[in-house]
């Protein structure tokens, strides 16, 4: 059975009226935390792809993938854009020119706010009443660990003005290991209640 011009018509009609009610029901912060998603996933996509692919191949990638998450919150999308982000950021960095740790400052800031807000919009529909204090405490802890996150980068990139003593790909598996410690220790916590 082929699709005739008039069902494509009646489809398209059907999913514009989907989309109409859709943003006349969604508020400013369920909005906020949906553009906030795909610039978050922009960023860090941007700030990881090897310099020579940044403004070609990158950009399409950049732009087109993080709009899944930030459509889909639930799904596991977030977590192909972040292992993306990782991957590309692993590849530019074994190169011969490795990115400055400020650079991993912010690649790491831009995930975690890619993360932060991906998961805030699983679980808050975009039409959803979140009261304010809880909007306040997400807003300040997602920007007190992003500004932390680059604070730290600098401190260290302003007190290392000598190259470091290993390749900085050391420098994110230790990362790693200890982000994967404060985890354990956090689930441990969590579980004692």
């Amino acid at each position: 059975m082929t699709p005739t011009l008039s069902s494509l018509a009646e489809h398209f009609a059907f999913w514009q009226a989907r989309a109409q009610a859709w943003w006349t029901r969604a508020n400013r912060f369920g909005l906020m935390l949906r553009v906030t998603v795909w610039a978050s996933g922009f960023a860090a996509l941007m700030l990881a792809a090897p310099p020579e692919a940044r403004w070609t191949f990158g950009l399409g990638l950049a732009v087109l993938f993080p709009l899944v998450p930030m459509a889909k919150p639930q799904l596991s999308w977030a977590t192909g854009v972040e292992v993306v982000v990782l991957c590309m950021w692993f590849i530019a960095t074994v190169g011969d020119e490795y990115p400055s740790i400020l650079w991993a400052g912010f690649l790491g800031t831009a995930m975690y706010v890619h993360h932060a807000a991906t998961t805030a919009c699983a679980q808050w529909r975009a039409d959803a009443d979140v009261p304010v204090a809880v909007r306040r405490s997400w807003l300040w802890r997602t920007g007190v660990i992003a500004g932390a996150s680059v604070g730290i980068a600098t401190v260290v990139s302003v007190l290392a003005q000598n190259p470091l003593p290993f390749a900085p790909p050391v420098l994110v598996i230790v990362a790693l290991v200890l982000a994967g410690g404060v985890i354990f220790v956090l689930a441990m916590r969590a579980a004692r209640r």
